[in-house]
């Protein structure tokens, strides 16, 4: 589809929320996963150029962060149409996060970089790999 109608994957922009699978086992011995959809599977990685956050995003172990990640790209995409989880208490987190932290998101924005406190709970590589998806600072929509 890309192929033929170039900006087909430019019309409106998906924020899913999914997360760096992270396995426990219960005592019982019941395999426990994240509450989301698996974003290091192939099939995940195929819809990558739907959604707002990049594929770094995608990586980060810190559920909290992870978050994080997603409210910025989510919030810095002026073509977002959806907010999609697999439990609606994930939307609403997210929601809340943005209530709770606009101004450190908008800074971010702004300025193009990742808030330092998040940038330091990620690996080196993936935090550059977030700024440099950010594109440089956008005042404009901050």
């Amino acid at each position: 589809l890309a192929r033929i109608v170039p900006n087909a994957f430019q019309l409106q922009r998906t924020c899913k929320l999914a997360f760096a699978p992270s396995w426990s086992t219960t005592d019982g011995g019941i395999k426990v996963g994240p509450n989301s959809s698996d974003p290091l599977a192939k099939s995940f990685r195929r819809l990558l150029p739907l959604y707002s956050t990049p594929e770094a995003g995608y990586t980060i172990q810190d559920e909290g962060a992870a978050l994080y990640v997603h409210a910025l790209f989510a919030v810095r995409d002026r073509r977002l149409g959806i907010i999609e989880a697999n439990f609606v208490s994930l939307p609403a987190r997210l929601l809340a996060l943005v209530q709770c932290n606009g101004k450190l998101i908008a800074d971010d924005i702004e300025t193009g970089t990742l808030n330092a406190p998040i940038a330091a709970r990620l690996p080196a590589d993936t935090a550059s790999a977030l700024e440099a998806c950010l594109g440089g600072g956008n005042a404009l929509r901050a």
